[in-house]
């Protein structure tokens, strides 16, 4: 079995898609691989070969991602002009190239890589990529004349098949990298100008609630207008909350988000919390608690981002609690810390959405329908409390509530 006395056409390895398709390995010029030399070496063995290699071929030269048996400088520079290479006779044809004796061969006699490394018997198979493209080859080389048999020949073709499932795969990785990056560039982007507008809301609509506030303390006003002044005033109240809540949780995430430190009682921090949504509870038929452990100590934080931390979830609690059930704030010591829960007898969270809720925009399972919310309630809850240095968790069970916990250092 051979092609000794067969001629081989030159190749034209300057196909734009082939090459496109080598440059998407990125294996060109990339440093020596376990994975790959494990097969050199394993090639070699098996067909006794004393060189073997994993060659990749663009349009000017040979690369070897993997060789095992070159003589040095050679097995150093792992690489050759075509002047010296076999492989791209491989990657022309698209098949296996069998030579005996190359000494003899129409063409590769007159190749360099006979007179200057000594390649007489050669076996080449082609490595083919998912789209077809034909980019190098692996191949087994002798000093000596060789008649390579037909198993020879499938056994070469099995082991490129697993250089090639391995190529593959780093294709694959590398495409959904890309994609990942671009994805990453675009969520990146749209933040940025989710940002700016944000920012540039704040100012005009932190104006309008100064006026209406101050429309409202007009002592002659009557009461049907002074109710829609009152409504009007607490959606731009609304509204501005949300936007600070928005620029808030980009300042944590760029790692900018400025703590005042103050020292603060957890009663009346969970207190002052349960005040501020008295009036949504007593709305909504649920009871507030307040069970703070007589022992607790006061602790080091940030006030105001606590307070929002517990209206927050308190908020979440009483709105996802019939009439009639009970939403309850407790603080105790706990390891070093000050723990914080905040526990209702609310419908209760599935499992599957317990992992989601402190991502951005990952809250739907909390939403009611048409409430009003940035998505960035609790993403903000777990920016702020980590800034402290603590953590926060939720554990649920449908139709039997849940319970959110989080910790600050004491």
């Amino acid at each position: 079995m051979g092609n000794n006395g067969t001629a081989i056409a030159a190749p034209n390895l300057a196909d734009p898609k082939r090459l496109d398709a080598l440059v998407a390995t990125g294996l060109l010029d990339s440093p020596p691989e376990e994975t790959f030399d494990r097969l050199t070496r394993l090639a070699s063995s098996i067909l006794g070969a004393p060189v073997s290699t994993i060659t990749l071929v663009d349009a000017a030269r040979q690369f070897f991602k993997s060789q095992f048996g070159l003589s040095e400088p050679l097995a150093t520079a792992r690489q050759t002009p075509l002047s010296h290479s076999f492989c791209q006779y491989v990657v022309g044809m698209a098949e296996p190239l069998v030579v005996a004796d190359a000494r003899e061969h129409p063409t590769l006699r007159h190749n360099l890589a006979v007179r200057d490394y000594n390649v007489i018997a050669y076996l080449g198979v082609p490595l083919t990529a998912p789209n077809g493209q034909t980019l190098g080859s692996f191949c087994a080389i002798d000093a000596a004349p060789r008649v390579w048999s037909e198993r020879e020949v499938k056994i070469l073709q099995e082991i490129a098949f697993t250089v090639m499932s391995e190529i593959e795969l780093r294709i694959v990785a590398r495409e959904f990298q890309a994609n990942f990056m671009a994805l990453r560039t675009l969520e990146m982007q749209r933040d940025e100008l989710v940002h700016m507008l944000v920012h540039d809301l704040r100012n005009p609509l932190g104006a309008l609630s100064l006026t209406l506030e101050s429309l409202s303390c007009n002592p002659k006003m009557e009461a049907g207008p002074r109710q829609t002044l009152s409504i009007a005033l607490e959606g731009a109240d609304a509204l501005l909350a949300m936007i600070s809540e928005i620029l808030d949780v980009s300042k944590a995430e760029a790692g900018k988000l400025n703590l005042n430190l103050t020292e603060c009682s957890p009663r009346t921090l969970a207190e002052r919390a349960c005040a501020r949504i008295a009036a949504l509870a007593e709305e909504a038929g649920v009871t507030l608690r307040v069970e703070v452990a007589p022992d607790v100590p006061n602790i080091r934080a940030d006030g105001n981002k606590l307070h929002r931390v517990l209206v927050n979830l308190l908020s979440n609690a009483v709105q996802h609690t019939p009439k009639g059930g009970t939403v309850t704030v407790r603080a105790r010591p706990a390891d070093g810390n000050i723990l914080f829960e905040i526990a209702d007898t609310g419908c209760g969270i599935a499992p599957e959405s317990c992992g989601k809720i402190f991502e951005k925009y990952g809250q739907s399972a909390l939403r009611k329908l048409g409430k009003v919310s940035t998505g960035l309630g609790l993403p903000f809850c777990k920016l702020a409390v980590e800034a402290h240095g603590g953590a926060i968790t939720v554990e649920s069970e449908l139709q039997h509530g849940t319970t959110f916990r989080f910790t600050i250092p004491q």
